[in-house]
């Protein structure tokens, strides 16, 4: 049997997987990302005890610790064209004897001359069997990512759809009229919102969030679903730009929802929507780890 620790270190959380045989089998999860990183490897070096305790298994048992995300920021990015064995060559082995004896190695992010990934290209390789596809990954940052033939990653862009839904709806006047855990769709007023952004601007269209709470008096769903209308706009329009004949939704689904029902509306593209709470990522890097050169 195979045993690794994957680790995907992202911006706003960490979890620690035990995958066996590309099969995983225990994780720990925890709300510390890349801006307590001291912290965070604190709760690594304590995460992987804990993963070897509960499996009855000892550092010895385990073939290497496979790191990605924004954990990965101290090394450069590849450059893309990217795929499995592009990665694979650019691993960084590091010597983390503080953290744990296990062989320890970085899997490297991915750029383009205009945008880049961390922890993305893992999760990529975890779903993509060599496909050429777009994949759409929402999340704190929405990804939009194209893969040729073989499977390699060759375009990138990011939107800041996750954090701006979260500080919009926190840290501005918004915050007394959306309610961001609402959580239901009412696809009349997710494409008015959509609509309005498109004719009238971002910064016109969020506003109008607060007169349909406060002069036109809308339900919670309603006033939620035209925000996210408006918040999802740019990323649709880019996504529709690109005419994809199959694309491939994984991520939050606060976000994937109204996502596939504005692609739905938008294009005519096949949309194939996968279980967000699949770690793709730690599978995609067993994956890579294991390639041949």
């Amino acid at each position: 049997m195979k045993n690794y620790i994957t680790i995907d270190g992202g911006t706003t959380n960490t979890r620690i997987h035990l995958v066996q045989d590309r099969r995983v089998f225990d994780s720990i999860k925890f709300s510390i990302g890349a801006n307590k990183e001291n912290e965070r490897w604190e709760e690594i070096k304590n995460g992987i005890a804990e993963i070897l305790r509960n499996n009855n298994l000892t550092e010895k048992d385990i073939i290497a610790v496979l790191a990605s995300g924004m954990i990965t920021r101290s090394y450069p990015h590849i450059t893309a064209p990217a795929g499995i064995k592009e990665l694979h060559n650019g691993m960084v082995k590091a010597d983390m004897d503080e953290i744990t004896a296990i062989p320890f190695y970085f899997i490297r992010g991915v750029r383009t001359d205009c945008d880049m990934i961390r922890g993305e290209e893992t999760e990529i390789v975890g779903i993509n069997n060599g496909q050429r596809k777009v994949y759409i990954l929402p999340g704190t940052h929405s990804k939009i990512m194209s893969t040729d033939e073989c499977g390699r990653i060759t375009d990138i862009k990011t939107m800041l759809t996750g954090e701006m839904a979260a500080v919009l709806s926190k840290f501005t006047i918004l915050n007394e009229s959306v309610d961001i855990k609402t959580n239901i769709i009412n696809k009349e007023f997710l494409f008015y919102g959509f609509d309005y952004c498109k004719q009238n601007g971002i910064n016109n269209a969020l506003f109008k969030v607060r007169i349909l709470d406060k002069l036109e008096n809308k339900t919670p769903a309603e006033i939620y679903s035209f925000f996210m209308g408006v918040i999802l706009c740019e990323e649709i329009t880019a996504i529709v730009k690109m005419n994809p004949e199959s694309l491939t939704l994984a991520g939050k689904l606060e976000f994937v929802e109204p996502m596939s029902i504005l692609i739905e509306r938008e294009t005519n593209s096949e949309i194939n929507i996968i279980d967000d709470t699949v770690p793709f990522s730690a599978v995609g890097a067993v994956k890579i780890f294991e390639v041949e050169k």
